[in-house]
């Protein structure tokens, strides 16, 4: 058994690093990568501790960074890398703090941009120092209920969707471009490859854009992918297919994992998501190279 997206308490899992190759040992997989967002201190864990006597599998490098492609906040995978710098950049660009000033020139542009689009919210005084812009108007607008129809059903129920949008969707009447706290795919990608690592596209039918299609055709023209996250657990059979055949046709590394996040999602298991992976092994074995240094336990 095979996963290659699991998080700990590095950055939004609930288990510990202990706790998820306890899990993974249990759970008889074969080749795990742990791929906290925009941070490796797992691996520098790993590398002060012997857990052989936990997980007995292998273990490949593994990140999930967020970052800017075409104006959206997607999330790519870096895996099989060498990790001294990749710790190095993670630290430079994603340790920065926003300031309160810059949190308040959001909020206010998007009081803007919530008038100019008809969307109600209440005329309240907004701390930076409690909240986020986007947290803090979201809790205005569902209080409204005339705002639901400006929004689609799952962005005016769920944060998380609405958060999606915010960021993602160019169309979505409260979009914001967070060039400016993230890094371009364009560095990620460069920094990844010359730390001879490879990657890979997370989650692709997660982000709200409106050309799906035509935002990874565009990705893999611009040869900022090696390959796709084609098993994973938000994913039907229909769509795991399509990226499958998607992969075959561009010539790309097929990749996937469950995204488990310990007990924060515990109906999606490491492993097999919601029962419904089953990551081929030799599609892993086609571009994992088994002399690579990034296979921190191998057998």
């Amino acid at each position: 058994m095979i996963d290659l997206h699991t998080h700990t308490v590095y950055s939004d899992g609930s288990w510990s690093v202990k706790e998820l190759l306890t899990e993974a040992q249990k759970s008889k997989i074969e080749i795990l990568s742990i791929t906290d967002h925009d941070n490796v201190n797992a691996y520098l864990e790993l590398q002060n501790n012997d857990y052989h006597n936990i997980f007995n599998g292998d273990i490949i490098n593994g990140v999930e960074l967020n970052v800017i492609a075409y104006g959206a906040k997607i999330e790519i995978l870096g895996y099989d890398f060498e990790l001294d710098e990749v710790n190095r950049w993670c630290i430079e660009n994603y340790n920065k703090k926003i300031s309160l000033s810059d949190r308040v020139k959001q909020y206010k542009d998007m009081v803007l941009a919530a008038k100019k689009n008809g969307i109600i919210i209440d005329d309240l005084k907004y701390d930076p120092v409690r909240d986020w812009p986007v947290s803090f108007i979201y809790k205005q607008i569902i209080m409204h209920e005339e705002n639901k129809k400006k929004f689609r059903d799952e962005e005016f129920d769920d944060y998380k969707c609405f958060l999606r949008s915010f960021s993602c969707d160019s169309k979505f009447p409260l979009y914001t471009d967070l060039s400016n706290i993230y890094p371009s795919i364009n560095d990620a990608v460069e920094m990844i490859r010359l730390s001879k690592g490879k990657v890979f596209l997370a989650h692709l039918y997660k982000y709200p854009i409106s050309d799906i299609d035509g935002f990874l055709d565009d990705l893999v023209s611009d040869n900022l992918l090696d390959g796709l996250e084609v098993y994973h657990s938000s994913f039907s059979p229909e769509q795991m297919e399509y990226l499958k055949r998607y992969c075959d046709k561009n010539n790309l590394y097929i990749s996937g994992g469950s995204d488990c996040h310990g007990k924060k999602y515990p109906s999606r298991k490491i492993g097999v998501g919601y029962d419904n992976l089953n990551i081929p092994k030799e599609e892993i074995l086609r571009w994992l190279n088994p002399e690579s240094k990034s296979l921190v336990y191998k057998k």
